[in-house]
């Protein structure tokens, strides 16, 4: 007779809708719906303590995708683990076609006008890359991670998206892509020694590319060396590449502790920050609300990033964990990236704050990762891939 001590416990393959409604993780959407609402102050105070042209649309963006989220984390987590390359092909074909149809933008092209909305498909192929990426290593065994060979695949999947994008120019945003690819192999169990070398080749780069900007000098450099170079010397070019970030700083330090009051931001409402409801929000927010108020948002994404790292710890499947834990860490960068650059710590790389940042594409991306976080939060006992099939 088997002793229970000697029993695993039965892992829960069907789940009603019944019980993944009561298994939904309120908090998190409670975070969503707080800083989202925190955005639309924003918004409403960047158009001038109007609802026109940000507030109300940055209203209506988030009641729709807030809904939409809700919908697609009820999802049983298999249907997602059997859609990820489809996700992933689908947002590659728009980012190919960026070039021939998007729109062009302050000397970038990375915008698709779908008439309703203006889509930027360099935020949606995050999305289907990390999922494509935790379904590939779902059943990767410890050979597979030990041989450079099996990692040609994901590698190659991970630089087609990455040449594109930086083709646009969007450095902040390919540099993210190759992050994640990071993320994903060094927990999927990757070998230390090719953790170690890929660290080096990134170290071996960077300085390549540094290097190489200044010795072409600035009058010579090109756009992304121009951002990189005013990141040591914000004096080289004050009403260009320089502007922004000397601007943001002025913006946050006259917000002091307390700030100026809803509203009351002098600088962003005289109109000296540029792009104060997008890449530079956080410049705005510092400046009416101080430091305290930066730190009152810090607090509310450090509980958003510590519910996706519970979550990948409460997957018990491997597509989970590592699918919540990379869409975690895509979310920390989208943070880290943005108050980076707003505070002159990190080149301007048009990085949008979560949840905060006028735009519907980054939106759409980050409501999406709630919304795989929530599915990988319900089906936490949900066996998937190989695993799927034989609990069946």
């Amino acid at each position: 007779m088997t002793s229970t001590l000697d029993q695993t416990p039965q892992r829960r393959v069907q789940l009603s809708l019944l019980d993944r409604v009561s298994s939904v993780p309120w908090p998190l959407f409670i975070l969503v719906i707080i800083l989202g609402s925190i955005g639309v102050a924003m918004q409403y105070s960047a158009g001038g303590l109007a609802w026109e042209p940000f507030a109300g649309v940055h209203v209506l963006r988030l009641a729709i995708f807030f809904l939409l989220a809700v919908i697609a984390g009820l999802i049983d987590i298999r249907v997602w683990y059997r859609l990820a390359y489809i996700v992933f092909l689908i947002t590659m074909v728009m980012l190919i076609a960026v070039p021939f149809i998007g729109e062009e933008f302050n000397s970038a092209k990375r915008w698709i006008d779908l008439r309703v909305m203006t889509l930027q498909p360099s935020e949606l192929v995050q999305i289907g890359l990390i999922m494509t990426l935790a379904r590939y290593f779902n059943n990767a065994s410890w050979e597979e991670l030990g041989n450079p060979l099996d990692l040609i695949f994901p590698i190659i999947v991970a630089a087609v998206p990455t040449y594109l994008i930086m083709e646009q120019p969007d450095l902040g945003t390919s540099l993210k892509l190759v992050a994640c690819l990071g993320v994903v192999l060094f927990l999927a169990g990757l070998r230390w020694w090719l953790v170690m070398g890929g660290v080096g080749m990134v170290i071996g780069v960077s300085y390549w590319f540094i290097d190489r900007c200044l010795t072409a000098g600035f009058e010579a450099a090109g756009y992304q060396c121009r951002r990189v170079l005013v990141l040591f010397d914000s004096e080289l070019d004050l009403s260009g590449a320089g502007y922004h970030i000397r601007q943001a700083k002025i913006a946050i330090g006259s917000g002091g502790v307390e700030g100026q009051g809803f509203g009351q931001g002098q600088h962003n409402q005289l109109g000296f920050t540029p792009e104060n409801n997008t890449d530079f929000v956080w410049s705005l927010l510092a400046e009416e609300f101080g430091f305290i108020g930066c730190m009152v948002v810090l607090f509310l994404f450090s509980l958003l990033l510590l519910y996706g790292v519970v979550t990948a710890l409460r997957a018990r499947s491997q597509f989970g964990r590592l699918l919540a834990a990379t869409l975690t860490a895509n979310l920390f960068f989208y943070v880290v990236i943005n108050i980076g650059m707003n505070m002159g710590l990190l080149p301007v790389v048009g990085m949008p704050l979560p949840f905060l940042s006028y735009g519907g594409s980054a939106m759409l991306a980050t409501m999406g990762s709630v919304a795989l976080l929530t599915s990988i939060w319900i089906h936490a006992d949900v066996p998937v891939g190989e695993e799927g099939k034989t609990a069946r």
